[in-house]
């Protein structure tokens, strides 16, 4: 399903852009582990005022060549907005008996500026989408809240994005604990890791940017797929025991907090 309208997925919903693969007859060649990436317009790849998507998940796969990397975004939601939906998707991927094996949730930018919604419900809200995968056996990356040019010109949201990205490495962190007192299930609803936002808005990255100072560029897509594939990998040769090469380049120990 991809580019799916408004009338078939939420009233009020912005746009959609969607791949999942679960229901075809076979992966692509060589495929031996599936993902998901989930979240709002970031991860639906939204650029050029939304006529056009580029979602981060396809540079994922090319960087992961035994892996598939479908996607489900959705423009304009919040955390809130999205509470069910990605449980749903995977159960109905395991009930089709053809389970991801990981999650990758990025979400909250379109919380920011909701001023009824403390950062902690926030973080609350978004550590509930893990919850779900987790409740049908699927660990997660949880990936922060990005910058942006609303952040870098009002200090309230941007404190506000900080704030639930602690939290949510303080969660984070707390679940990496509780795995490793009970080793029984590899896959176990405590294996979650935070990432810290891959790309950053600055100055040196503005080219990875859309000129709305909210959404990336193709090529930010691109790299955002390309940093976030040696989290990806190493979570899942957590998950199957395996030391076995997916094609990720080792994570830099300052981009991520478990």
């Amino acid at each position: 399903r991809r580019g799916q309208s408004s009338e078939t997925m939420r009233p009020t919903q912005v746009g959609a852009e969607v791949r999942l693969r679960y229901n075809t007859t076979q992966r692509r060649p060589g495929a031996v582990f599936a993902i998901l990436a989930f979240g709002d317009s970031l991860t639906a790849g939204y650029y050029d005022r939304g006529t056009a998507f580029s979602p981060y998940a396809s540079s994922l796969e090319r960087h992961l060549t035994t892996v598939d990397c479908d996607h489900a975004g959705f423009s304009g939601w919040t955390a809130r907005d999205m509470a069910g939906r990605l449980g749903a998707i995977l159960g109905d991927a395991r009930d089709a008996r053809r389970p991801y094996d990981l999650a990758i949730v990025m979400a909250g930018t379109n919380d920011l500026g909701d001023t009824r919604e403390s950062a902690a419900a926030v973080a609350r809200r978004i550590w509930a989408l893990h919850e779900e995968a987790h409740a049908v056996g699927v660990p997660t990356l949880c990936v922060g809240i990005p910058g942006s040019m609303a952040q870098s010109q009002l200090a309230h949201l941007k404190q506000k994005a900080d704030a639930v990205n602690a939290d949510l490495r303080a969660k984070c962190s707390a679940s990496r604990c509780a795995e490793d007192t009970d080793k029984r299930d590899r896959a176990s609803a405590s294996l979650t890791t935070y990432v810290e936002p891959p790309v950053p808005f600055d100055a040196a990255s503005r080219h990875l940017w859309e000129p709305d100072g909210l959404h990336m560029s193709p090529a930010g897509y691109d790299v955002l797929g390309q940093r976030l594939a040696p989290w990806a990998e190493g979570a899942l040769r957590a998950i199957s025991g395996s030391s076995a090469q997916l094609g990720g380049e080792p994570p830099s120990s300052s981009s991520s907090s478990s």
